[in-house]
């Protein structure tokens, strides 16, 4: 099919002729439960802050959790609270962005330059850059569309790893004013490097928290009641999405997956007011993506009254899967709160500052309006 290799700017063309093609891993835009937004008004300023909330946030938490990645949390022994250097580190500011920050630039730079989602495009991007500690599920991606030559549709691991979460930022500020769009996109930028249910199901949730955030104040999830209807709209996003596939917890070996975790589980520990400790060691927070994600969100939701850099700190150092799960906590808590809320140390000393400027310029100033 000529349309999924070449500039489609229709993505439900892309998405009939990957149905066609029997290559679907599932079919997510018929599942689950999703409503037009209906944004309240913002100001431009004010949409402006919480657009660079997000990316500089992302960028913040990513670069203060590199280095306690792969360690296990043990609040007792390291609370990391500033930005450190790391062996091997190349002159420059202190706080060096990962391949989840570069993903998400060359998402964001796409989007704005193809007014939207070309898959073919990312994958010519992803596997001709230059990648900082690239993954192995990234460089089997890498691997199959370079050495094997298989079109981008095959090229996806089967790994249900949070690889998706971090680049799926800018498709929800992108795709902000179209949430069937939204999802969508954010479910075929994830199947193109992941072809596995739940990891799909992780790019649409962290794209449309996103779009939601950017229109919310703190106020509107200060309650637990809030919290607790936020949770229930990703749980009816996400709903029928992973039933083709068994999904167990990492650590009880139980059947379990993102809409039980949304749906039930990080619902009881919100109302019992489960300390942030507890629910890393409860679930875990590797790079499976029903360990990180759930964390994020459980994190972000316990302190949408702290300032972004605290939910951060929060994030990195009570987790494994530090860096990643730093971006996308960040990210969220920079949706809701603003760039204005984030300390000025943090941005005075992240990598590629300019560069993130740019891209949340770009993003605020070019949002889908349809094809």
């Amino acid at each position: 099919m000529e349309v999924l290799n070449a500039y489609e700017p229709d993505l439900a063309v892309v998405y009939r002729q990957l149905q066609e093609q029997n290559a679907l891993v599932v079919d997510f835009q018929t599942k689950g439960k999703i409503s037009e937004f209906q944004h309240p008004k913002i100001t431009p300023p004010r949409l402006n802050d919480k657009i660079k909330g997000a990316i500089f946030g992302a960028a913040v938490g990513d670069a203060l959790g590199r280095i306690l990645e792969d360690i296990e949390p043990n609040p007792e022994l390291i609370w990391l609270t500033r930005y450190q250097a790391k062996a091997g580190d190349k002159p420059g500011p202190l706080g060096k962005i990962t391949d989840d920050i570069q993903f998400m630039k060359w998402v964001s730079d796409s989007l704005v330059q193809h007014n939207g989602l070309f898959p073919f495009h990312l994958a010519d991007e992803f596997t001709s850059r230059y990648v900082r500690d690239i993954s192995a599920s990234a460089q089997q991606f890498t691997d199959n569309f370079l050495k094997e030559e298989l079109p981008w549709y095959e090229c996806g691991v089967e790994t249900a790893g949070n690889g998706c979460v971090i680049r799926s930022v800018p498709v929800g500020i992108f795709y902000r004013e179209h949430a069937s769009v939204l999802k969508l996109a954010a479910g075929i930028m994830s199947s193109l490097t992941h072809r596995d249910p739940m990891a799909i199901c992780s790019g649409i949730v962290s794209a449309y928290c996103i779009a939601r955030l950017l229109y919310l104040n703190p106020s509107d999830l200060h309650h637990l009641d809030q919290k607790l209807a936020f949770l229930q709209e990703l749980a009816d996003l996400v709903q029928g999405i992973e039933d083709g596939k068994s999904y167990k917890d990492a650590k009880s070996g139980q059947p379990s997956n993102l809409y039980q975790r949304f749906s039930q589980d990080l619902p009881d520990l919100l109302k019992k007011e489960t300390p942030i400790a507890e629910i890393s060691k409860k679930f875990g927070t590797d790079a499976y993506v029903l360990e990180s994600l759930p964390f994020v969100l459980y994190t972000f939701l316990f302190t949408t009254d702290e300032h972004v850099e605290e939910t951060i700190i929060h994030a990195v150092n009570l987790s494994k899967d530090s860096d990643t799960i730093g971006a996308l906590a960040g990210a969220f808590s920079g949706a809701l709160h603003g760039f204005s809320d984030i300390n000025p140390y943090f941005v005075d000393n992240i990598e590629f500052r300019d560069k993130l400027e740019t891209i949340s310029q770009q993003l605020t100033d070019s949002p889908w309006k349809g094809n």
